[in-house]
């Protein structure tokens, strides 16, 4: 893959998360990009306070995106819930999936 040097991110903010974020949502949502600081294609993301739930009632999922879709228009793609400051990490784990990384990091809170 070509070295990326600019990253170009479209970011949807559900209506939840602005409810409770009200006037500091912009820059809530900045320092949680600004957390992930990667370089990549562009993806879209989409935050919500929203609980998801993968189809068997896991609902230990934070974010969900398709496993190596980064470069299509169709799947570049993330999904994340806001769960607070460790979105940023939840972002960036997601984004590793786009790039095909099946073995991505798994953090342990201390």
């Amino acid at each position: 893959m070509p070295e990326i040097t600019h990253l170009e991110l479209l970011v949807v903010v559900g209506p939840d998360v602005q409810q409770v974020h009200k006037q500091d949502t912009e820059r809530y949502i900045l320092t949680n990009l600004n957390i992930v600081s990667l370089d990549m294609h562009a993806v879209k993301a989409f935050f919500s306070k929203y609980d998801l739930e993968l189809p068997d009632g896991n609902k230990q999922v934070r974010g969900v995106t398709q496993l190596g879709g980064a470069c299509s228009s169709e799947w570049s793609c993330v999904i994340t819930e806001d769960t607070g400051f460790d979105l940023g990490i939840t972002i960036a784990h997601e984004v590793g999936h786009r790039y095909n990384t099946e073995a991505s990091i798994h953090l342990q809170a201390v």
